[in-house]
């Protein structure tokens, strides 16, 4: 596990914790492991499920916390929007 994942995970559970949630908290509202949402934090493993869980409880989006883990979803979505506006201002749509 390198370095980097360690203190993202750690960073996490304080930030969790001043929101009054754990690990724990969101491993028994998903139904799964507590070392399951730990494995996840830390890039051992990788759910969307588990990502999304955790970044509703601090309010912000998945791909904030783990810019890696979406940077090709945020390209694709770049592509596309490019993608709509060259057909539109071939069709003449503003």
């Amino acid at each position: 596990m390198l370095q980097k994942e360690v203190a993202l995970r750690e960073i996490l559970k304080c930030r969790l914790r001043l929101c009054e949630h754990s690990f724990s908290s969101i491993a028994a509202e998903l139904k799964i492991s507590t070392g399951a949402v730990s494995n996840c934090c830390s890039g051992v493993i990788k759910s969307k499920r588990i990502q999304a869980a955790i970044a509703a409880k601090l309010g912000e989006d998945p791909a904030t916390i783990w810019p890696s883990r979406y940077a090709d979803h945020a390209d694709q979505s770049q592509h596309e929007n490019q993608q709509k506006e060259v057909q539109n201002k071939v069709s003449g749509v503003p």
